[in-house]
């Protein structure tokens, strides 16, 4: 008789939960949640980084840059630091203080769910919600970006 857990899904599913739902399951069951759960977090993160490897040059001043016109770097700075505060200015207060602890900080996503009081999956999904909203404001103002 293998012995009962008690799981908050909320902890488990963030983007699915949005209040605690408790919910008892077998040992056994718990661990191969866990174990799924880790192997689809490490594809992703794969995907993701490869991802992000291919596209560094994505701008959309690369066409011109190609050609061989000179870009102005003052023109391309303003441009980049315009786009940060675009796109960080339509985040959740949470999404904002865990993407600045991850990049700005560099923090793991283990250290970042210790000092929240929280579980890794929420902080890896919280973050990718905050990456999936940086994209959508990247296409709408005219950069390149391959899924």
């Amino acid at each position: 008789m293998s012995t009962k857990v008690r799981v908050n899904l909320r902890e488990m599913y963030p983007k699915y939960y949005n209040q605690d739902c408790f919910v008892e399951v077998d040992q056994d069951v718990y661990e191969t949640m866990n174990k799924y759960d880790h192997i689809d977090a490490v594809y992703k993160r794969k995907v993701d980084y490869h991802k992000g490897y291919f596209s560094l040059d994505r701008s959309p001043f690369l066409e011109l840059e190609k050609e061989g016109f000179d870009v102005n770097e003052n023109l391309l700075l303003k441009e980049l630091i315009s786009f940060i505060e675009l796109t960080i200015k339509d985040l959740l207060v949470k999404e904002k203080e865990r993407i600045l602890k991850k990049y700005v900080q560099c923090k793991t996503l283990e250290s970042i769910a210790i000092e929240e009081n929280c579980s890794i999956p929420a902080v890896y999904y919280s973050i990718k919600i905050a990456h999936e909203k940086i994209k959508e404001v990247l296409i709408k103002n005219g950069y390149d970006i391959n899924d």
